[in-house]
């Protein structure tokens, strides 16, 4: 046995391998990565595929009809994002490991959760923006998820990310009781664009989040990327798709 094998018995010994979600030890095959193998067998299999029917733009899921179709909230107001891209539905297994990756707080799961985002190709994208937090919730929390996992995604495809550029400007304490269409109007203003804008100009780039739920905090940053920093297009990429809220 040489030493590069040696310690990488003794770091899985130390490190034991555990469910994001219920944090059961993992038996995997040896040198296996990713998101597909960082569930175990019971929650992979609890995981929210998100199918037909569905908003080919904002993914919003449709618990009715065959097809996919543009959702009332795009066919009237028409996002400043090209789509929204992702796999799953925000619950489950899933949900629990997003609250533990955020609030635990568990920021190491910042690399497997990004596995759940590599089917999000980055081709033709030129920069890769997290959604910033505002600086009070960025103290409070110790850490900007969203900004964790582009950093992981753009090392995963070769991408450069942008920490720096998109602003949170706004703090909003709580939107719970505000229907969708009172979220989006009070996001209205929430981001800013600060210096570099000569580098975003006709660009394309990748907001990442960790789950999209109204779309009222990607809708505002979208506009803002393109009103203020003049960018080409914008795409989302998240975890999860949740949809609770009319």
């Amino acid at each position: 046995m040489n030493a590069s094998q040696l310690i990488a018995e003794l770091l899985d010994f130390v490190f034991v391998p555990r469910c994001l979600a219920c944090g059961d030890m993992l038996h995997r095959p040896p040198n296996t990565k990713g998101a597909a193998h960082s569930f175990c067998m019971v929650c992979k299999e609890a995981l929210l595929p998100l199918t037909s029917p569905s908003c080919p733009c904002c993914r919003e899921p449709f618990t009715v009809g065959n097809g996919d179709h543009l959702c009332s909230m795009c066919l009237s107001s028409p996002p400043s994002f090209q789509r929204i891209d992702t796999l799953y539905e925000y619950g489950g297994p899933l949900a629990t490991a997003i609250l533990k990756f955020k609030y635990a707080p568990a920021p190491h799961l910042a690399k497997s959760l990004s596995e759940l985002l590599h089917q999000a190709s980055c081709e033709g994208m030129d920069y890769i923006i997290p959604v910033p937090l505002h600086p009070k919730r960025l103290t409070q929390r110790g850490f900007n998820q969203a900004a964790l996992l582009a950093k992981a995604l753009a090392k995963q495809q070769g991408k450069r990310v942008l920490f720096d550029v998109l602003h949170r400007v706004l703090h909003m304490n709580t939107q719970v009781g505000k229907n969708r269409k009172e979220r989006i109007h009070g996001m209205k203003g929430a981001f800013a664009v600060r210096d570099s804008k000569a580098l975003l100009a006709n660009k394309h780039v990748l907001l990442v989040d960790d789950v999209v739920t109204t779309t009222a905090t990607v809708r505002a940053a979208a506009r803002c990327l393109k009103r203020e920093g003049n960018v080409a297009s914008v795409r989302i990429v998240c975890i999860g798709r949740s949809s609770n809220i009319t």
